[in-house]
């Protein structure tokens, strides 16, 4: 299917999983097409934003880098038309260090988030909140199969998002990106390294 014309100019991809040798698992290759096809049907300038750190205490690459390296090998794009953003950890930090570090320096307002299907519904809700309404959101979601266990986890991070962000404002960049540093475990040091984002 050809996605009509879009005005994007940042399209923001989330990743999923690698393995110790730098192989993207069968997911975060589906958002990395996802995030291509949604790019090919924007004006020429528009830039692709890869997000996540060396996450795996096995392997020094970091998977913002694995994304981009598999969208610009397998695609021919120039590496000059992706950014990569190393900080974020999670859907959360996702949304935060984008918007804090990225999109205003590079001037994105009209922007495209890629996930998966089942992780749609949370990534917007976090999406939605960190940014301002300065910024035009679009949502893509690419299908791969989930099963109850991964949609009650999707709940689970939710309902936790929702109650260590209580009492911020919408939007308001400064509270949000110190509340992520003072009570998310993934930021305050509580916890290092994980396998699953």
């Amino acid at each position: 299917m050809t996605l009509k014309k879009n005005d994007f100019d940042g399209i923001i991809v989330l990743s999923n999983l690698m393995d110790s040798q730098g192989k993207l698992n069968d997911e975060s290759c589906l958002r990395a097409d996802k995030a291509v096809e949604v790019y090919r049907s924007c004006d020429p300038g528009a830039k692709i934003v890869t997000c996540g750190w060396n996450y795996r205490s096995d392997c020094k690459l970091k998977i913002a880098d694995v994304m981009s390296r598999y969208i610009s090998d397998k695609y021919g794009i120039s590496e000059y038309n992706i950014i990569k953003e190393y900080k974020s950890r999670d859907t959360v930090g996702d949304a935060i260090f984008t918007r804090k570090d990225i999109v205003t320096k590079y001037k994105l307002n009209n922007l495209a988030i890629v996930t998966s299907t089942y992780h749609a519904k949370r990534s917007e809700e976090i999406f939605k909140f960190v940014y301002d309404k300065s910024f035009n959101l679009s949502f893509f979601s690419c299908l791969v199969p989930f099963d109850e266990m991964k949609n009650q986890s999707e709940i689970l991070s939710l309902t936790k998002f929702r109650k260590t962000f209580s009492g911020i404002v919408k939007g308001d960049i400064d509270s949000i990106y110190n509340t992520l540093l003072s009570k998310h475990p993934y930021y305050n040091g509580q916890f290092y390294q994980f396998f699953w984002i």
